[in-house]
């Protein structure tokens, strides 16, 4: 009787058996939950983050044009400075004239006012100033600006011949 009762235990309780059969299992139990312990707190290292390039940005060449140039006006070479004009802002330019005279422009007069296209990067638009002979007052040409390099750039009239000498070649002489 004491036979049939056992057994009908172990059927009943599958994980219930003779006490080798427990200790193997608790051993199998502690191993697995030590390796999962184990592995789960051990410190693993950051990972290197990757440092994305540096961001370089350079100007386009039709944003460099502040500077004093060396322009060949009519009766030149003629010294050209260009500055940022101080009324509009950054990169819209304004041209005026150092040493020298073109026509009934004087030094310190205003001989262009221009501004970066902003699609284009070696184009800027403006409008030259010119003196024409037996004309009271200044002419208004539109015009475009060519830059061929951080220190060349051509000027072109929209319409041509509606001011002498042109186009004009200017030739940095001194950055800003």
């Amino acid at each position: 009787m004491a036979k049939g009762h056992a057994a009908s235990a172990t059927q009943r309780y599958p994980f219930a058996g003779g006490m080798t059969d427990l200790l193997i299992r608790a051993v199998r139990i502690g191993v697995v939950v030590l390796a999962m312990s184990f592995t789960g707190c051990a410190e693993n290292p950051p990972m290197p983050m990757e440092l994305p390039p540096p961001q370089i940005h350079v100007l386009p060449v039709n944003e460099q044009l502040e500077g004093v140039w060396s322009a060949t006006y009519p009766g030149g070479p003629l010294q050209v400075n260009i500055q940022d004009d101080p009324q509009l802002g950054d990169h819209n330019y304004v041209a005026r004239l150092v040493d020298g005279s073109y026509g009934t422009i004087h030094p310190g007069a205003i001989t262009f006012t221009a501004a970066p296209d902003s699609s284009i990067p070696n184009l800027v638009g403006g409008d030259q100033k010119c003196s024409l002979p037996g004309r009271m007052g200044l002419l208004h040409a539109p015009m475009s600006i060519t830059v061929h390099d951080a220190d060349h750039f051509t000027e072109n009239l929209a319409h041509k011949g509606a001011c002498p000498g042109f186009p004009i070649r200017f030739t940095r002489i001194v950055n800003p």
